[in-house]
């Protein structure tokens, strides 16, 4: 109708706070390095604020330029590797064997055990379930169940009867004297 364009540009404004014009860097590439270490443990921005210390601007401009930087990125991926391999996560014997060596630990003069009998007590516990020797489930045979239960039971109050009165000549008695009406019994 207005034949108005689907996809219009917008030119980049020329004085803007993100066109920060590049800081003069001394030691680039060592500089990058360590913001790729740093990079590894910390947020961005942190991380340059670590490598750049006072210098906020360069900062600033380090964490929105340098974080898919070639060398960064090879200094991050290099820290995470070498961080992944040295702290292998142990397996069940090995959680096992550590624990039972800890329930076991002794001071310098081979006499006196380092954990108290409660903590040593616990650490063999965690080994005896880690091990299978202590079974975590409890057993169905020898479970009660214990049902909670409430009867409500309605009870209508006895009624009394009145013995049956016989009646000649379709008449009903009646009792009440201060009553001006009178009935018959019509049948």
């Amino acid at each position: 109708m207005f034949k108005l364009p689907d996809v219009f540009e917008v030119e980049i404004p020329k004085k803007s706070a993100w066109n920060i014009p590049e800081p003069v860097i001394e030691n680039a590439d060592e500089k990058k390095r360590l913001f790729g270490l740093e990079l590894a443990k910390n947020s961005p921005f942190k991380a340059a604020c670590i490598v750049f210390q006072d210098d906020t601007n360069t900062a600033l401009w380090v964490s929105h330029n340098w974080v898919n930087d070639p060398i960064a990125v090879a200094a991050k991926d290099k820290y995470l590797e070498a961080a992944d391999t040295s702290q292998a996560l142990l397996d069940k014997e090995q959680f096992a064997r550590m624990l039972l060596n800890m329930a076991n630990e002794k001071n310098a003069s081979n006499t006196v055990h380092i954990l108290d009998g409660k903590d040593r007590l616990k650490a063999l516990e965690l080994y005896a379930k880690v091990r299978g020797l202590i079974d975590t489930k409890p057993d169905p045979s020898q479970t009660t169940f214990v049902h909670n239960s409430m009867t409500i039971k309605l009870v209508e109050p006895q009624s009394k009867e009145k013995p049956a009165v016989t009646l000649e000549n379709n008449e009903v008695e009646n009792k009440n004297t201060n009553s001006p009406l009178k009935l018959k019994l019509v049948g």
